[in-house]
């Protein structure tokens, strides 16, 4: 689901943006979840806590 794919759509939503998100999360050490039903998919995005 997170593996970048090409495209042939032209213009704005080429559909690397999943992609590029997991990768944020990652480096912060953090976990994308999701949730798949007839209505859609939830994403939730879980990043610990800064330290202070």
């Amino acid at each position: 689901m997170f593996e970048p794919v090409a495209s042939t759509k032209t213009g704005a939503h080429r559909g690397l943006g999943l992609s590029v998100v997991n990768e944020l999360v990652k480096k912060m050490n953090g976990q994308i979840r999701y949730l798949s039903s007839p209505k859609g998919v939830r994403f939730e995005v879980l990043l610990p806590a800064a330290e202070r």
